[in-house]
């Protein structure tokens, strides 16, 4: 049926906060979704077949006892447009005497979980349905937790949304105020006020700064998992954080044996307490968000480590030619400088950066006597040259982190004519970043010295970038690099410095 993946999605979420199990059948009396992370016995997967199909046969919400205070109960859906399909549900039924409100308060529940998958797309996640109150849980509270527990499956941090979330916590937790500190990393720290609380304009200083002292000062006094003080003014640690009375809840962020920080709660209104639906939300948002954190390590260390194999590598070809030192520093530099003027997006930037740095990488599997020979290369020895920039996209192959910058590396040495190597391409056939790649390294082929040749006056270089234009390389781009060079002059003339991009 439309928007299955968002009842999934939701159903996992709601399990993570209760202790009901969700579990979605097929027509034919297959098992196709479950919450249960463990296999249950025979038992009672027989007994959830058998409600299965009494839903399909009577095409009506059903509903039983299980034991002492258990309870089995579904609805039927429609999947894939046609066929019919069951929602089930297995918990216990809610410690109060004479209930018998239950099943009715779980059919209207079921009935809402099915509006929730004919509500639009996933994109409307921002504009929840207006849903009433399932039995023993708050609705709002569930879907609250939905929403901020598919941001934090991403790998990096996404503080913008995290805050608009964490705004979304002041109504359904009764909170003035929700906070993020994270110590090793502040830059992410986040305080969250209700807008209410705040001044005419939005904005109050003083609110805002006692606040984050009252944040501060409260997790200090934290430990263990999570702490709550439902009135400030029966712990004198925390009522000498404030001048008005509050309540405080906050829990560790915290993944395996690494500590990362607290999120939390605060709330001026002492007159009612923290529900612990508040606290179980809370406890699971944080879990989420430390695996994120974890996840986030994982990733820089693992980026790191790719900086330093570049960094080696680097060296290594520069090693072979005493004569290319700086080169690739200097053409990385020129890249970046034009992708700036180009307002080229966060990914093409990217891929560009490691690319420039990298073009010449292939060089590693050049013999040395070629790469440094003074006179005129041979065809043979010529064709050994052209052989770099495949070479380098091969070496480069099992970093996957580097798998965007192949294309530029493996074509900087295309012609906007098409006579270049090592396919032929021609004009706009060649990725734009190894055009790019192909004005900057030639600008600093000209300038520097080589075994070949000695060093041009950057004047010099300019006009042979003129004449290539259009023919070696791409027009519009050394048009782009001498704006960007015109810029540097300007600037290093002011400041009396040699011209280095």
């Amino acid at each position: 049926m439309p928007g299955l993946e968002k009842i999934t999605t939701f159903l996992n979420c709601l399990t993570a906060v209760s202790q009901t199990q969700y579990q979605i059948w097929d027509s034919k009396g297959r098992q196709v979704f479950s919450t249960e992370k463990r296999q249950p016995d025979i038992l009672t997967i027989s007994s959830h077949l058998k409600m299965a199909k009494q839903i399909i046969l009577t095409d009506t919400f059903s509903y039983a006892q299980v034991k002492d205070r258990g309870f089995i109960c579904g609805i039927p859906m429609g999947m894939d447009g046609t066929a019919k399909g069951v929602i089930l549900a297995t918990g216990t039924r809610p410690a109060k005497p004479h209930d018998n409100g239950h099943p009715a308060r779980l059919n209207a529940f079921f009935e809402q979980i099915l509006a929730l998958g004919k509500n639009g797309n996933d994109n409307g996640a921002d504009h929840p349905p207006k849903l009433s109150a399932p039995p023993d849980v708050n609705f709002d509270d569930l879907y609250l937790f939905a929403n901020i527990s598919k941001q934090f499956r991403s790998l990096r941090f996404k503080q913008p949304i995290l805050g608009k979330l964490m705004h979304r916590m002041f109504g359904s937790m009764d909170a003035d105020a929700a906070f993020l500190q994270l110590p090793q990393k502040p830059q992410y720290d986040l305080l969250e006020i209700r807008p209410a609380l705040m001044g005419k304009n939005g904005e109050s200083s003083s609110l805002k700064d006692a606040l984050q002292q009252l944040v501060t000062g409260g997790v200090r006094q934290c430990s263990g998992n999570y702490c709550i003080i439902n009135d400030s003014r029966d712990d004198a640690a925390f009522d000498a954080l404030s001048d008005r009375p509050y309540r405080f809840m906050a829990v560790a962020v915290r993944h395996l044996k690494e500590s990362y920080g607290w999120l939390g709660l605060v709330s001026y209104n002492v007159e009612v307490e923290f529900k612990s639906e508040a606290l179980n939300i809370l406890q699971t948002l944080a879990n989420q968000l430390a695996a994120m954190m974890a996840n986030m390590a994982q990733h820089d260390d693992l980026e790191r480590f790719t900086v330093n194999i570049v960094c080696s590598l680097v060296n290594a070809i520069e090693a072979k030619d005493a004569y290319t030192q700086g080169h690739s520093k200097r053409v990385h530099q020129y890249a970046m400088q034009m992708a700036r003027h180009l307002n080229l997006p966060g990914h093409e930037v990217e891929a560009l950066r490691w690319a420039a740095v990298l073009h010449d990488i292939g060089k590693i599997g050049i013999p040395e006597r070629i790469l440094c020979k003074p006179g005129k290369l041979t065809q043979k020895e010529f064709g050994l040259i052209k052989e770099h920039p495949v070479k380098g996209k091969t070496i480069l192959a099992p970093i996957r982190q580097l798998a965007p910058s192949m294309e530029a590396i493996a074509y900087h040495h295309e012609r906007y004519d098409g006579r270049g190597y090592p396919e032929g391409l021609r004009g706009e056939e060649i990725p734009l970043t190894a055009r790019i790649i192909a004005v900057a390294d030639t600008f600093d082929a000209i300038t520097s010295k080589r075994s070949y040749h000695s060093s041009k006056t950057a004047q010099d270089a300019l006009l042979v970038l003129d004449q290539v234009a259009g023919i070696q390389l791409d027009p519009n781009l050394v048009n782009v690099f001498k704006k960007v060079y015109q810029q540097i002059q300007r600037k290093a003339e002011k400041t009396k410095d040699t011209v280095v991009l």
